[in-house]
């Protein structure tokens, strides 16, 4: 079996299998309203390297331990120079690719899958394809939170040489070689906590944009509801104000009229005294006596009056 499709006929290790999704936290909805994060699932490794030795090496460092007795485990310790607790311990899912672009192939479907991986390992010797440097430069660039340890000898790059290709920056280490099984063991497992609070803060980041959206949807709802109540508010004010203005009017209206009704009356007053003063003048014209010698047109009636 030639050495670039020996891990070939292993399943892809995808990390979100229905039955460790299952054991995930639940969304925000399910929850009470609280903020929902990733599931806890196996995290996954890749691994870079023309050798298939150094493949077989990493997962008996990375891979799960399958069920066996102690005394299997206690072998298997003093091989690896692990504690048997160390052991027994859940370990991570492997996968594997012998060139930079199969290396590439793979974190893209993992993203697209929504497994992405959590570390790689890159060598940095790779005759047929692209080096280290490439290979991580183009890591980088499809998926940012991929923490990569590039696997290097004294001779081969020095860190400032690295960082000028790959740039510089918190997602890249550098694994010396020969390494220890001890020191890889550690390394992996602080990246992989290091990635998932990062997933851990991006979902929590992610459900309160998510929970902001709603509660400025509701705010702009209630504010609609607000500008529409003081239109019809305003309306009616102003219809308000309206009347008030018809029902000064009115009232101006009236008083005139209450005026004019005024003087009517007294108008009617003075009618009246003088209409019962008439009948005085009557009785007053009849009580004066014209002698019979003094001719009609020597009476003189104003003086009488």
């Amino acid at each position: 079996m030639s050495l670039t499709n020996h891990f070939d006929q292993l399943p892809a290790s995808c990390a979100c299998h229905a039955d460790e999704a299952s054991n995930g936290s639940q969304s925000g909805s399910e929850n009470g309203g609280q903020l929902a994060y990733p599931s806890a699932v196996t995290p996954r490794i890749l691994i870079i390297d023309d050798a298939l030795t150094i493949h077989e090496d990493f997962r008996k460092i990375l891979e799960a331990a399958p069920q066996e007795s102690p005394e299997m485990a206690q072998l298997e310790a003093a091989f690896l120079g692990l504690s048997p607790r160390t052991a027994l311990r859940t370990g991570f899912k492997i996968d594997s690719a012998f060139k930079g672009q199969d290396g590439l192939a793979r974190v893209q479907q993992a993203l697209n899958e929504g497994c992405p991986y959590a570390v790689a390992f890159v060598d940095v010797r790779m005759p047929s394809g692209w080096d280290g440097i490439q290979t991580t430069t183009r890591l980088r660039k499809a998926d940012p939170d991929l923490q990569i340890v590039i696997c290097t000898a004294y001779s081969d790059y020095s860190w400032d040489q690295i960082a000028g290709q790959v740039g510089s920056g918190d997602g890249v280490l550098i694994l010396k070689k020969p390494f220890d099984t001890h020191e890889v063991l550690q390394l992996t497992e602080a990246l992989n906590q290091k990635w998932t609070l990062a997933r851990h803060a991006k979902s929590h980041l992610a459900e309160l944009g998510r929970i902001l959206d709603q509660r400025t949807q509701l705010l702009n709802q209630h504010a609609g509801e607000l500008r529409s109540t003081n239109l019809a508010l305003a309306r009616e004010i102003a219809g308000h104000s309206q009347t008030q203005r018809r029902l000064c009017e009115a009232e101006c209206k009236l008083e005139q009229a209450r005026s004019q009704l005024a003087n009517i009356s007294r108008l009617a007053g003075r009618a009246e005294a003088a209409a019962g003063a008439l009948p005085n003048v009557d009785n007053a014209l009849n009580s004066v006596s014209v002698p019979a010698n003094v001719p009609d047109e020597g009476v003189n009636i104003e003086g009488l009056v």
